[in-house]
């Protein structure tokens, strides 16, 4: 005999349950009549011929065109009583269909003195639909949960329930977030990038217009069906669900509006006109038959709530887009405050940057012997200042930050270095640029770093001309000890201040962070963004990605900008390459690769911008449009 399976449920509440071999039953509240307590269902089942023929479950059927689809045993109990089933209120069986097509015959078993089983003939299943739960049905596109799923811990969250899954999927509408975030620099200012040109920020008062899905099934209008007003229609049924499933595939926003705007007729003729539709598309045209064929009717006393639900739809999807659409304004405001906030930061930064890079390539620095007049010749200390690069080297310990400055004691001034990995510190806008320096002296080489907010310190020297590589090894400090080294470079005048720039540091690396955070989060929701718009092209995508991201620098043809035109590029590097390039050029360039050595060399030393938050979609998107 085939295993007994038991399950204990609430008659209280509408209940789902699904078997390990996809039988499914969907038990409405109050199914039960008796029911007293909870309630514990027996369910043994029967899909294949081998479990079937050694229990002696043999089939009706006594011609060969029918065939079993399944057999099953149910039964209902409470505190040990049989249950009686409310006839008004019936449980809903569903079965694995596996392609069969016809009608579906049900039988009663009963085993007589010898243990044959008797079928007797039951009345075909009404072809009536029956509603449950909008909550206990699938409105998603496939793969769409468990994208969101995957994508945990989220935010606060650490697991998806089903509000943050709504929540994600109607704020699809638009990227209203990377829109924005691509208007602004990511990147900590540094001394030797002042003069690049400034990037575009949107103005606070802007507001976003409406964006509807144009090669996908607009979240507002799946929002609009799961509105109560359609709680005892044909939408809330498994039927339409089932249906939906084929819709999302189709990226056809007029079949949402055929079944809802059709409310009124029978399943299988909206069925019908849905394939008509589809004209052209065999396979999709060919379900949509299979399923009008079925002769599904309507749903059963469903004829009041169809007749509320009729004037409903177009109202309601309006008014959803406007509460999205003031939703969005809403982020993008407030996005826009923040990024400006941090903007101003760092133009404030920008500033103190270019008025320290001024005072020492300006600075003239001398000793004085003796009293009196002194002349000095502004040429005869300018050939004494020299481009020299200086790599520091910190050791892996676990530091959360990490600030390196060199002091030019002579001419009172400092310069921050700058790292890609924490570890390895350098001068320049490269790895293989240097700055003016003093030559022939002494320099020093401050090093501070935090485990949490534990500093650790480091003093170092090095002799200007003459030393390229410093490994340092900051030591356990305390913030007592850190407040009175740098009190002790207080001699230095308010734009070498080391204290006011690591007030700097710390309020541009919060922001830096959050910047992160927000690559993840852009990310995270591109990739759900590619399942809910799954027909959107590779070029129109692409587009859309190539001049939010790349056109500042880059034709699309062949000709060059700051950057070379893209025209061609996956002709001559592999797209593992690109990708890896795209994302951070730097990586490439400490492994020594040639073809980004290559370009770095050519196009002046350039380093490419990093874009950590593109997919591997986004990129491949970004280069099938180039190529076209």
């Amino acid at each position: 005999m085939p295993k007994s399976l038991f399950y204990e449920i609430d008659n209280n509440m509408d209940n789902v349950i699904s078997s390990p071999d996809g039988i499914q039953l969907f038990i409405p509240k109050g199914c039960f009549k008796n029911a007293d307590g909870p309630v514990k269902i027996e369910l043994a089942e029967a899909l294949h011929m081998d479990e079937y023929l050694p229990a002696g479950l043999t089939s009706p059927f006594t011609d060969r065109i029918s065939s079993t689809a399944a057999v099953l045993f149910f039964n209902a109990t409470a505190n040990g009583k049989q249950l009686a089933i409310n006839p008004e209120n019936p449980v809903y069986v569903e079965i694995p269909a596996n392609g069969i097509p016809g009608e579906l015959q049900l039988h009663k078993g009963v085993r007589d003195s010898l243990g044959n089983m008797i079928w007797k003939g039951l009345p075909d299943p009404d072809k009536g639909l029956l509603t449950i739960d909008p909550d206990l049905l699938d409105f998603y596109p496939t793969g769409y949960e468990r994208a969101v799923e995957a994508g945990m811990p989220y935010k606060t969250y650490k697991s998806a329930d089903k509000k943050l899954k709504d929540s994600l999927y109607y704020g699809l509408e638009s990227d209203v977030v990377s829109n924005l975030y691509t208007a602004f620099s990511a990147e900590i200012p540094r001394e030797s990038q002042l003069k690049n040109p400034r990037i575009n920020v949107y103005s606070a008062s802007d507001t976003i217009a409406y964006q509807s899905g144009e090669c996908g099934i607009e979240p507002m209008r799946i929002k609009t069906l799961r509105s109560d007003k359609y709680r005892q229609t044909l939408i809330a049924t498994r039927e339409f669900e089932a249906r939906l499933k084929l819709i999302f595939k189709t990226c056809n926003n007029k079949l949402i509006d055929l079944y809802v705007n059709n409310i009124n007729k029978n399943l299988w003729e909206i069925d019908s006109m849905a394939a008509d539709m589809l004209h052209g598309d065999i396979e999709q045209e060919k379900r949509f038959r299979q399923w009008a064929s079925e002769k599904r009717t309507r749903v059963l006393n469903g004829k009041p709530y169809v007749e509320q639900a009729e004037a409903y739809y177009e109202n309601e999807l309006t008014r959803n887009r406007e509460e999205q659409a003031a939703l969005f304004n809403e982020v993008r405001s407030r996005t826009v405050k923040s990024l400006q906030g941090n903007e101003k930061l760092k133009e404030k930064y920008r500033a103190l940057l270019s008025k320290r890079e001024k005072f020492r390539m300006e600075k003239l620095g001398f000793e004085v012997h003796e009293n009196g007049w002194i002349h000095a010749g502004y040429n005869e200390v300018y050939g004494k200042m020299k481009e020299e690069q200086l790599l520091v080297h910190v050791p892996d310990s676990g530091f959360s930050r990490t600030h390196v400055y060199i002091i030019f004691n002579t001419i009172q001034s400092i310069y921050r270095m700058y790292s890609d990995n924490d570890r390895d510190f350098y001068t320049g806008p490269g790895t293989y640029k240097g700055i003016f320096m003093p030559m022939d002296e002494t320099a020093s080489v401050l090093t501070i770093a935090y485990k949490e907010e534990i500093p650790y310190v480091s003093l170092d020297y090095f002799f200007i001309g003459e030393t390229e590589n410093l490994h340092v090894n900051p030591v356990l400090s305390s913030p007592q000890k850190l407040k009175t080294i740098l009190k002790s470079y207080r001699y230095l005048n308010n734009v070498n201040d080391i204290e006011r720039d690591l007030l700097f540091m710390d309020r541009l690396l919060t922001d830096k962070k959050q910047q992160a955070e927000l690559n993840s989060e852009i990310e995270f929701m591109r990739s759900l963004r590619n399942i809910v718009y799954s027909c959107c092209s590779p070029y129109r995508y692409g587009e859309t990605l190539f001049q939010s991201n790349c056109s500042r620098c880059h034709y699309a043809h062949t000709g060059p900008l700051v950057g070379p035109g893209l025209w061609g590029s996956t002709s001559k590097h592999k797209m593992p390459w690109l990708i890896e390039f795209t994302r951070n050029s730097t990586v490439l360039l400490k492994r020594g690769d040639k073809d980004a050595l290559y370009i770095f060399n050519l196009y002046n030393k350039s380093a490419h911008p990093h874009f950590s938050y593109l997919s591997d979609e986004d990129i491949k998107a970004i280069f099938s449009y180039v190529d076209q």
